[in-house]
């Protein structure tokens, strides 16, 4: 598991949207709401089965 660097931290502060519909600013809401309840965001990339995130508290 990685922490979030200068382009995996984009994903989650950033309004970013690779879809025609959607605004794009699910996890930025989500670190938001996890970081105003004192948890943390952390990424983990796996060629296997790609990105995950995990919320911890």
């Amino acid at each position: 598991m990685a922490r979030c660097g200068t382009a995996r931290n984009a994903a989650l502060t950033d309004v970013i949207s690779t879809k025609s519909k959607g605004g794009g600013i699910g996890l930025a809401m989500v670190r938001q709401l996890v970081h105003r309840n004192g948890g943390a965001v952390r990424y983990a990339r796996s060629v296997a089965t790609g990105a995950r995130f995990i919320i911890a508290f």
